[in-house]
């Protein structure tokens, strides 16, 4: 027999279970409002993310997985741990919308300079900085171009500076070697990163991080390979009167190299890492010019590409000039028909279009082969021929010709003998011949 307190219960559970719940939610809201806790480690990765951006990654080497997708270069540079930070300040959010400016920042570069040069490296009235990647066993090559365009008497004159940039040397002899050279000379750039092709996109993000950040005054970055001849005179000319933001043989419609579709491995880009079939418009690798003011907007993408994927891209030149150029909306200046590109033979008579500036930049051997020219064979000839044509009274003519031309041009026009005395030829080219057999 039931009691009466369970007919009671019985008779009134609906309002027993309804007070229950309105105490069970007074009690959880009491507890959630008087609760002490700290949650400030919610927030503590976005902080310390924060100061991985805004600091300078000085910090030691990591280690960092790769998917087998990815491009091998990964594994063949030294990385830092921080992630360089974006080139431009944030905006103040207090200011109007119309107000608001970027303003610029130090650049910062993800890499440490083992050798490094002032900003006085650059002279106040430098138009080019001319820097060339090279290993640090190649004394040959930086000496032979410090005999030729880095002559300071040539460069006095054009206004055009060579500088290498090299990665680490594989001995400590190699490096004790390449200090003393540079003590020498004082225009060797060094990275810590590992010398190998793969890392050409690195040197690159190098030089254009040096550059603006030590020679911002000089105008133009030219960016050539040791086995680019350069025709500083007509260069100068040319960049003179070049405003866009490149100056370059521009590669269009290229499509872009996979696996089982181009026999070099080394231009091999996965489909993770760009999935595009074709490159945007870009400079063909071997030498290009870039203007200051494109620069920055080239570090900002740069950063910001490294920052979300941090694998590196292998062709450099399509890299900057053409996916981080498209992203920053950079202007173009062809010069297609200035380059030479072609190893030479001597029927060309390239001597005496490079002294009248129909080529600015020969691609040759640095070694002599059978019936090719030298850059040191090149250099003593249009020395030669410089005081005979005067190309100052035809520099401002525009020499654009068609490459059938090429074919036209016989053996005897490749060196015009007659009225060329040796009191015509400058001093350096006479030093020149002391080095040369």
């Amino acid at each position: 027999m039931r009691t009466n307190f369970q007919d009671m219960f019985i008779r009134h559970r609906r309002r027993i279970a309804w007070i229950l719940s309105l105490v069970g939610v007074w009690v959880v809201h009491d507890m959630l409002t008087n609760c002490s806790c700290d949650d400030s480690y919610l927030y503590e990765d976005r902080i310390v993310y924060r100061k991985v951006l805004e600091n300078k990654s000085n910090d030691k080497p990591t280690k960092k997985t790769t998917t087998t997708e990815e491009v091998e270069s990964i594994s063949y540079h030294t990385e830092s741990s921080a992630l360089p930070h974006l080139y431009v300040e944030h905006i103040n959010p207090t200011t109007k919308v119309n107000d608001d400016v970027e303003k610029e920042k130090d650049a910062d570069f993800p890499y440490q300079f083992l050798i490094d040069q002032p900003s006085s490296f650059c002279d106040i009235d430098l138009e080019v900085l001319n820097i060339i990647p090279l290993r640090p066993k190649d004394v040959d090559k930086r000496n032979n171009v410090r005999l030729m365009w880095g002559d300071p008497v040539v460069v006095h004159e054009t206004k055009t500076k060579p500088i290498f940039i090299v990665g680490l040397a594989k001995t400590s002899n190699e490096q004790k070697s390449l200090e003393e050279e540079n003590a020498l000379h004082h225009d060797i750039l060094q990275l810590n990163i590992i010398d190998s092709y793969q890392n050409l996109t690195l040197k690159t993000w190098g030089s254009l991080y040096w550059k603006h950040k030590q020679c911002k005054h000089v105008r133009w970055l030219l960016k050539s390979d040791s086995d680019v001849f350069v025709q500083p005179w007509g260069l100068r000319n040319r960049l003179e009167k070049t405003y866009e933001d490149f100056a370059c043989l521009m590669m269009i419609d290229k499509p872009v190299c996979r696996v089982g579709t181009c026999r070099d491995k080394r231009w091999h880009i996965p489909w993770n890492m760009y999935s595009e079939e074709f490159y945007p418009p870009y400079c063909n690798g071997p030498a290009y010019a870039v203007a200051e003011k494109a620069i920055l907007p080239l570090l900002n993408e740069a950063s910001k590409d490294y920052i979300n994927n941090p694998s590196l891209f292998p062709m450099e030149d399509a890299y900057f000039t053409g996916i981080l150029a498209k992203k920053a909306k950079l202007q173009f200046k062809q010069l297609k028909t200035l380059y030479q590109l072609n190893h030479l033979k001597k029927q060309h008579g390239v001597e005496k279009k490079l002294s009248r500036y129909k080529k600015l930049f020969v691609v040759t051997s640095s070694k002599k082969g059978t019936l090719r020219y030298t850059h040191l064979d090149l250099w003593r000839s249009i020395m030669k021929l410089r005081e005979t044509w005067k190309p100052e009274k035809i520099e401002d003519e525009d020499y654009e010709f068609e490459e059938d031309d090429e074919e036209n041009v016989t053996e005897d026009t490749t060196r015009d003998k007659e009225n060329v005395t040796e009191d015509t030829t400058p001093k350096f080219v006479n030093v020149l011949d002391k080095h040369v057999t």
